[in-house]
């Protein structure tokens, strides 16, 4: 146990460590430095995060163990019984359930609808190439391409949601299967702001939100929008950080979504290049 606290104090400095290097890199523009310091395999942070949490699962189960308690392989269940385990279990569960191994796994693919930790659509080979070498093989993500994601019934994401569509029909559809507990959330293509605020409203665990290029948004919209985005602030206890590129919206955006978040809210909204950044720089 005391190991177990001792892991576990880790992680969560090394989680401070991560807020404030994420925000800061935001604000600074350092695309690279970022994603080299997150997502080098092996040796990054969010490996090392990761790293911690399997450590202190795998003391969970060692515990279980000297407690007397004598689990059942999975494998030595009936067929039947697995199936149906299987089906009941909740859409959280099941993402825990496909990382336990290569048996869970199959057994989580059988069942209807896809169930992930996180999830990163991907447009083409080469796109799919660059993403996976961007984030390493990790047995977290999962990568499906927009065929294979649309065709989906329930498309539950645990952690990570990156969506990059190509219209409003294609994120329409997103809107119908979409569900789980995600933290982190980016979109990219052609969708409409309230498609994006939908999104946005499915977890209540939301900490960061990317809302990259060819958002549709009026100016006649603009105070909706406003209105959309806080309400959604002072629902997500969790919130970090939430950017969104702006270039190709009128010159107006800016000040007035600054006017807004300020006037409204704890958070402060910064301007970098073509994009703004709404946030708090997180203390060490």
């Amino acid at each position: 146990m005391q190991l177990k606290k001792r892991i576990d104090e880790a992680r969560l400095q090394l989680y401070d460590v991560m807020k404030y290097m994420i925000v800061r890199c935001k604000l600074d523009n350092l695309v690279a430095l970022k994603q080299n310091l997150l997502n080098t395999p092996h040796t990054g942070l969010t490996h090392r995060y990761c790293a911690s949490l399997n450590a202190m699962a795998s003391i969970d189960v060692l515990l279980e163990k000297f407690e007397g308690i004598q689990p059942i392989s999975f494998k030595k269940l009936p067929y039947e019984f697995q199936k149906r385990l299987v089906e009941l279990l909740p859409p959280s569960d099941v993402t825990a359930f496909k990382l336990a191994g290569r048996t869970a796994m199959n057994y989580g693919n059988r069942r209807s609808g896809m169930f992930c930790d996180s999830s990163i659509t991907v447009k083409n080979n080469l796109h799919f190439e660059q993403t996976k070498t961007a984030f390493g093989k990790r047995q977290m993500f999962t990568f499906s391409s927009v065929r294979s994601f649309l065709r989906s019934e329930v498309y539950f994401v645990q952690s990570i949601l990156c969506l990059t569509l190509t219209s409003t029909k294609e994120f329409g559809r997103a809107i119908k299967i979409v569900d789980g507990n995600y933290s982190y959330l980016e979109l990219q293509g052609r969708f409409t702001w309230k498609q994006a605020i939908h999104l946005m409203n499915v977890s209540k665990k939301m900490r960061y939100v990317c809302l990259r290029y060819r958002m549709q948004l009026k100016i006649e919209d603009f105070d909706a929008f406003f209105k959309a985005v806080v309400k959604w602030m002072h629902q997500q206890k969790d919130f970090i950080m939430m950017d969104v590129r702006c270039s190709h919206l009128d010159a107006t955006f800016t000040p007035r979504f600054k006017n807004y978040i300020e006037s409204k809210t704890i958070f402060h909204l910064y301007l970098q290049h073509n994009y703004v950044v709404i946030c708090n720089l997180p203390k060490l």
